[in-house]
């Protein structure tokens, strides 16, 4: 069960932490997954996932997820409206 269990001052390092990260890469693999790890450890979730869309496929495609779930990346998709 996810639930928060942050402090204001813990969630501005989160955010800092997070604008560090993402801004050290291009690589959209690697901020995902840096910003994945973040928000897992902000909200408390074992399993987290980022879908992105993708115009190839017109659907909603796994891009990034926490350990334990990267095996979904890439195998999952949701149509528009799904979910």
């Amino acid at each position: 069960m996810c639930g928060m269990h942050t402090t204001p001052r813990s969630e501005l390092r989160t955010l800092s932490a997070l604008i560090t990260r993402v801004s050290s890469s291009l690589d959209v693999d690697e901020v995902l997954d840096q910003a994945i790890a973040l928000c897992a450890e902000l909200t408390g979730c074992e399993g987290a996932l980022v879908y992105l869309w993708d115009e190839e496929q017109d659907r909603l495609v796994i891009r990034s997820a926490v350990e334990g779930y990267r095996h979904w990346i890439g195998a999952f998709s949701l149509e528009l409206g799904e979910g």
